[in-house]
Parts: C-alpha cells; structure tokens; sequence
C-alpha cells in the first residue's frame, strides 16, 4: 500500500522514527542501523515500507536500502519469523552478511541475535538458502503471492473505503482461487469481486 514515505524527520527513538509529510507524521518501526542514520539526516529522506495490518493496529516498517525492505519481506515468509523478529534479525546482521551467512551454512552470525538459539539458526538457514539467491543478481527473489501480498492487498482495499471484513474476505477468496496471484492480482480480483456484491 505505502511503497515509501519521504518527507522530513521529525522525531526518532530507539526502534522508530516520525517521517512528517505535508504536516502528517507517520511513526515508521526501524532497525538500529536506520536508527542511527536518521539521526544524522538532514532535509528530505525516503523510507522504504511494509505495512502490517492486525485486528487491532497498522504497523509500518520502514527502510531506507530497498533490499533490506526486500530481505525483511522474505524473512517474514519464514515460518514463526514474525515482523519484530525479522527487523531484530536486520538490526543485528547487514543484508550482505545475512546472505554469506545463509550460503555458507554459518549459524554462529545468525545465533548472536537475541532469541536465536542454534536449532533456530540451522532451520533457518534451510528456509533462507533459496529465498536469498537472487541478491547478489541485485535484488531479492520473493515469492508470488504470499500472506504479506494478502495483507498488503487487504490494506489497500481499506483505504479504498471498504470494510476489514469485506476486503479480508474478498482477498482470501481470490487466493484461494489463483494461489499463483501476485498483489496486483489480488486486488484486481477482490475490486471485481466486491464490486459484483
């Protein structure tokens, strides 16, 4: 739904910063790194983001290297790797070392992140091996579809001004249909669907 924010930065803590744009600012969650870049910046900035739709919040996730927000999306594709984990993971291992970590089956980079133990690292490097491959070509190989192109279809067929409820449901529908739907598929076919009523 939100490809980027860019506008100025108005505030930054530990794990979030406030990008203002046109008078509005969106609180955007953040690695450390990102945490300490935005410190340092002055004038306009573009962050890269996710959007997270819960039963009970909108969560942005913000980056500002394109293939970290890549790398977050494959991470979060990962079973029982949820949004907070995977921007723990980022905070901790660089993108790159992530990947050389992956290919070199080393488990020691993955288990210094906090909460990854050493049967964690070696079930996630299985996951990762294959999803990173396309980085080095410049850019991330995701998978079509996915539950992050549902949410990500759901978001934006709420601020089109339907319900959770409708645009979940339509959404669900059409993946059930065509599992192979990428976001735009989506939500063309959930638009058709909920525009038959």
């Amino acid at each position: 739904m939100f490809a980027y924010l860019e506008g100025e930065v108005a505030a930054v803590d530990e794990r979030s910063a406030v990008i203002d744009i046109g008078g509005v600012g969106y609180r955007v969650l953040i690695t450390w790194p990102t945490v300490q870049a935005l410190r340092e910046a002055e004038g306009q900035v573009r962050v890269h983001t996710h959007l997270v739709v819960r039963e009970d919040a909108f969560t942005l996730y913000g980056f500002l290297d394109p293939r970290d927000l890549e790398v977050f999306r494959v991470l979060i594709g990962v079973n029982k790797i949820g949004p907070a984990l995977a921007l723990k993971i980022l905070s901790e291992v660089p993108v790159d070392e992530l990947v050389r970590a992956v290919q070199a089956e080393n488990e020691a980079v993955l288990t210094r992140v906090p909460g990854i133990g050493a049967k964690s690292a070696k079930r996630l490097i299985l996951e990762l091996r294959d999803r990173l491959t396309g980085l080095g070509a410049g850019g991330v190989q995701t998978p079509i579809g996915g539950p992050d192109a549902a949410t990500d279809a759901t978001a934006a067929l709420i601020a089109l001004g339907f319900t959770p409820r409708e645009a979940g449901d339509a959404v669900e529908a059409v993946g059930a249909e065509a599992p192979e739907a990428d976001l735009q598929g989506l939500i063309r076919g959930a638009l058709a669907r909920l525009r038959r009523g």
